[in-house]
């Protein structure tokens, strides 16, 4: 079954009313991040504070029209280790890859 990020956050939404969540404290941690910001966005109720962890806060890129992470979650492990990562790895630059 597909679904959008957009239609995680509501789900997640429709599970905090249900369970009569207010004003919580989310924390996101890389994709998780990405559906937190969506649903402070979407159901600004819902979310006290966000706490974001290595968020992937580009899951679809306009000018390249690639998804995540500036495409890489497009990648199968084949194409990154053939060599893809090496474009990943020129996007987020030197200071990133050091670290």
């Amino acid at each position: 079954l597909a679904y959008t990020m957009e239609e995680h956050a509501d789900f997640l939404a429709r599970a905090m009313e249900a369970a009569g969540v207010r004003g919580a404290d989310v924390i996101g941690h890389s994709m998780g991040g990405t559906i937190a910001v969506l649903l402070a966005a979407r159901h600004p109720h819902l979310v006290g504070r966000l706490v974001l962890v290595d968020a992937n806060l580009d899951p679809v890129r306009p000018e390249t029209d690639t998804p995540g992470s500036s495409g890489l979650a497009a990648l199968t492990e084949e194409e990154y280790l053939g060599g893809a990562w090496r474009g990943v790895r020129d996007r987020a630059g030197a200071h990133w890859w050091a670290t």
